[in-house]
């Protein structure tokens, strides 16, 4: 089969898909990515063959304006998120031109980001199958099944698909290729293959420091803020000031960063490691603690690993991502203007002598590790496309 994956310019969103897109072509599928030019080579990174398609519509300063409350365009009806109206702007500069490389590389099926409204779009005037790719609780999903969000969706996408030429269009596509952990998933109706988080962290990270690669005397304490808050706004980052208060409570912080971020850092006090572009999903094998900013990527790894976390959500994906994390009972959350070093050391030193948490994360682990690997849905993705019986129906 010839397999089209889709994202915004956001690398996060296309990484999240490459494990499943290099098992398809170890299992002989023809694999190709359509992503805007400013993450073009970012995804090439990967070594699958990638297409520019579009423009990335200002997407950074979209979400800058999201955070500082500048919107851009005005209040939607209740209970409508501000996604709505951003994800369909990005969705209009690039559909046309995802339209015009799909319709000549002819795809089998399309495996979209659900951010991605444009895959959904293109897949309806193809008539071509779209598999979605949450990172992680389907959050899209969820939110698309509420009524009033449906009609805003469907208002700022339907002429985006006349124009298309799609007609109507399902934006829970074909079926739903899910990472999360099950007793994490959102009710969200439609069929549900489960596959194995396995980490994609790009192309730009190098090795785990070899003292990193076995615990420490103190309680290790990894703090990353990911790569989308400090491109947003570099003044949200406060990992040095967190460092700080930890590393003053005889604990080892180790700060993870990417390395063209490393700048908004400071001066960091003694005690404290700065661990820059590495994979972090390595990285925390030696750890005992997370604390972040409820990105998708940061929670799954820290699961993965079987580790308590503490977040202070900034975006409203990372909102919802900590809301899972605090349900499921494998985290603690602190609102951001409240998370002074105090506030953090309390939190961090609950989730380490509380064992209830470490107990949750390992068992959400063992969830993870427990769903089909990217290689084992690969085997199966040919009844997948053509609409058989569901594995999971949520």
């Amino acid at each position: 089969m010839r397999v089209l994956c889709t994202a915004w310019a956001w690398p996060t969103h296309v990484n999240q898909m490459i494990p499943l897109a290099w098992a398809l072509r170890a299992a002989g599928h023809q694999v190709g990515i359509a992503v805007p030019p400013p993450i073009r080579d970012e995804a090439a990174g990967s070594g699958l063959p990638v297409t520019a398609v579009g423009t990335d519509a200002g997407s950074l300063a979209r979400f800058q304006a999201l955070v500082a409350g500048e919107h851009t365009g005005p209040a939607g009806p209740p209970g409508v998120p501000r996604s709505v109206e951003i994800f369909s702007g990005l969705a209009d500069a690039m559909a046309d031109d995802l339209l015009a490389h799909a319709r000549g590389w002819r795809p089998d099926v399309i495996i979209s980001d659900p951010s991605a409204y444009a895959g959904m779009l293109v897949g309806a005037a193809l008539g071509v199958p779209v598999l979605r790719h949450p990172w992680f609780a389907d959050v899209m999903g969820f939110l698309s099944v509420k009524e009033a969000v449906r009609a805003a969706e469907l208002a700022a996408l339907t002429p985006i698909a006349d124009r298309l030429g799609a007609g109507s269009f399902e934006l829970l596509g074909t079926a739903t290729i899910d990472p999360c952990p099950p007793s994490m998933r959102l009710p969200v109706p439609g069929r549900r293959q489960p596959i194995r988080y396995v980490p994609y962290h790009g192309v730009h990270t190098g090795d785990v420091p070899k003292s990193l690669l076995r615990k420490g005397k103190r309680p290790r304490v990894c703090l990353t803020w990911g790569t989308t808050v400090g491109r947003i706004d570099p003044a949200r980052v406060p990992l040095a000031r967190l460092a700080a208060a930890l590393a003053s409570a005889g604990m080892e912080p180790v700060v993870a960063v990417a390395a063209d971020q490393a700048g908004l850092l400071g001066p960091m006090p003694g005690g404290v490691v700065v661990a820059e572009s590495v994979r972090l999903s390595e990285l925390l094998a030696s750890c005992d603690v997370v604390v972040g900013h409820g990105g998708a990527g940061t929670i799954m790894s820290g699961l993965l690993n079987g580790l308590p976390q503490l977040a202070v959500p900034l975006l409203p994906d990372h909102r919802f991502n900590t809301g899972r994390l605090v349900a499921s009972g494998a985290g603690l959350s602190i609102e951001a203007p409240e998370a002074t070093g105090d506030a953090v050391l309390d939190a961090v030193r609950e989730l380490l002598e509380d064992g209830a948490y470490r107990a949750r994360a390992g068992e959400l682990a063992a969830e993870i590790e427990a769903q089909p690997s990217p290689a084992e849905v690969a085997a199966g993705f040919a009844g997948l496309v053509l609409d058989q019986e569901p594995l999971v129906v949520s």
